[in-house]
């Protein structure tokens, strides 16, 4: 059946995971055989679903380092089948991965002997590098003064995820070079901006969507270069003022009022079917400077790029790749890949060439098989190294015999993942229930971290404004709106929010970071038609042109196709 469907122009198999046909192109069956592997079983979306399980983001523990005793935030539970050590362990010259180093057992199966070598080579507790005061937070780099920040190169900014080279900024997704920002997603170079959403070059704006080069903005859509506007209508600025006092009173029922108003913009507000920003020739969402790009997401500087998403930073011919993809060419079913080339099946694999099916090479590796932890390993299997002609006899015997066993092609089986389904970043962009992933075979984390039932106040009790909050809120343990899980709010949070005159959070960190998440679309595409109706659009009635978009055929979103977009907008 594959086969002559492939005559016709594309194959459509049967997802293996999820039972659904999807597409495999006659462009993916280029890069397939350029890379030398065989295609997908899996549909794109299940392909980042299993990536994904591999990475555990913002799920921290409580635990010691089992070198050096000290305590420390981690990404792995205490009761965990890993050998776990602190940063400063991990990097340092007191052990080696090539200490783990075992003799390829022809007896068996690869993926066998690879989830051995994972649980006894030591693993990172936290990913974080060249940062000061950053103990609670995951995968920053060069930061400062940050707390529960994720994915991030920033100062002083708390609880967000993706913020890079920012300053004092909180509870944001997806942020750069942005200072005194509150509650954006998707923006970038702007200053004291808040509750926004593709945000471009703005300052001292609240509430705005898609808005650029604007400043003291309230409320508005679609704008580019306007100031002291207000539901898009221009106003004085004696006016603008005069109607901004009530929204720097910091109330929290104002500003719920707003919100609401917002939503309701938002709801009659004229949406490109695609958010895209200097492209050419690309499908997919939240894409910028990018060309020949297919279905893709979250992606800056991208060429030739195909099914990858989360930040993905000047990347050319890369293929189904997760989360912190920078500077890579050529590579194919990573997660956390920066600076490769030619890399394939691996996690985390900074600085690595002609890589496969590797884990945790942090420090660099060229021509490594089945490794984890190495640092900076060349010619090596199972963290053994060889003389280039033994190691490349060694990989194609062993590719042989993946292949007979069914593995060879395929990322790594959920069942080596180290993070049980909803500690992952899975849970996260593909929710499950317990129920559902059991029935799967994977694994579920009953005892997550977090505390209930020791608030001694509740969010509804908090002071309506800023201005009547004391420094006694320090000591108070806050029950979240929704979720009943107990927070607190910590000093350096509460300066900014008397600063910029911000209410109080009223819900946990994690419960905000769902509620930014889902302003953002799915990583799917769907066909959609155009709905634009007005006349002078050569068109008669409704706009007939069908666009690929992330936004659900479900969803109420007033989807325009780029001419269309342009007419009405510009």
């Amino acid at each position: 059946m594959r086969s002559e469907l492939c005559a016709l122009s594309y194959c459509m198999p049967t997802c293996k995971n999820c039972n659904q046909p999807f597409t495999i192109y006659p462009e993916d069956t280029e890069l397939y055989q350029r890379l030398g592997v065989a295609e997908p079983t899996w549909c794109p979306p299940c392909r980042e679903m299993r990536r994904l399980i591999f990475r555990n983001t913002k799920t921290l523990y409580p635990r010691q380092c089992d070198r050096c005793h000290k305590n420390v935030i981690s990404v792995y539970p205490v009761k965990t089948e890993y050998v776990v050590y602190c940063p400063e362990c991990w990097y340092g010259d007191a052990w080696d991965g090539r200490d783990y180093a075992v003799d390829y057992d022809w007896s068996r199966t690869f993926f066998d002997q690879f989830g051995a070598l994972m649980k006894a080579v030591p693993r990172i507790s936290s990913y974080n590098r060249n940062s000061v005061n950053c103990d609670y937070s995951n995968a920053i780099v060069d930061s400062k003064n940050c707390y529960l920040l994720f994915s991030s190169r920033a100062e002083d900014c708390y609880f967000g995820y993706k913020v890079i080279d920012s300053q004092d900024c909180v509870d944001n997704l997806g942020l750069n070079n942005c200072q005194l920002c509150y509650q954006c997603t998707d923006s970038a170079r702007c200053f004291n901006v808040a509750y926004s959403r593709y945000a471009l070059d703005c300052r001292d704006a609240v509430f705005l969507f898609n808005c650029s080069g604007c400043h003291d903005c309230f409320m508005c859509a679609n704008l580019k270069n306007k100031e002291y506007h207000w539901l898009n209508q221009p106003l004085s600025k004696a006016e603008y003022d005069r109607r901004l006092a009530e929204w720097r009173a910091g109330s929290y029922q104002a500003v719920q009022q707003f919100q609401r108003q917002f939503d309701e913009l938002n709801q009659t507000t004229i949406r490109l079917f695609s958010q895209q920003k200097n492209c050419t020739n690309c499908s997919g969402d939240n894409l910028r400077d990018s060309k020949n790009c297919f279905h893709c997401f979250d992606m800056v500087g991208g060429n030739g790029n195909r099914y990858s998403a989360d930040s993905a930073v000047n990347t050319k011919d890369i293929m189904d790749s997760s989360v912190g993809s920078l500077d890579n060419e050529l590579i194919y079913e990573v997660l956390s890949t920066i600076t490769g080339y030619r890399v394939m099946f691996g996690t985390y694999c900074w600085a690595c060439n002609f890589c496969q099916y590797c884990d945790h090479l942090l420090l660099g590796g060229s021509y490594c098989f089945g490794c984890s932890g190495i640092k900076n390993g060349k010619y090596a299997i199972l963290n053994k190294e060889y003389e280039e002609a033994e190691y490349t006899r060694l990989v194609q015997k062993i590719i042989g015999q993946m292949k007979r066993d069914g593995e060879w092609g395929e990322f790594f089986p959920v069942s080596l993942s180290p993070f049980a389904y909803n500690e992952s970043a899975a849970q996260d962009y593909f929710p499950s229930t317990k129920e559902a992933v059991m029935t799967k075979g994977w694994c579920w984390q009953d005892t997550l971290p977090g505390v209930f039932g020791q608030e001694t106040m509740s969010a509804q009790n908090l002071p309506d404004k800023i201005s009547a909050v004391t420094a006694d809120i320090l000591k108070e343990t806050i029950a979240c709106l929704d979720c009943g899980r107990n927070y607190k709010i910590i000093a350096l949070e509460l300066t900014f929010y008397q600063k910029q005159n911000l209410a109080l959070p009223r819900h946990c960190p994690d419960c905000r970071f769902g509620q930014r998440l889902a302003q953002r679309n799915p990583h799917r595409l769907w066909t959609r038609q155009c709905r634009c109706e007005q006349a002078g659009h050569q068109h008669n009635g409704r706009c007939s042109v069908q666009c690929e978009t992330a936004y659900p055929l479900e969803s109420q979103a007033i989807i325009y196709c780029e001419e269309c977009y342009q007419k009405e907008i510009y």
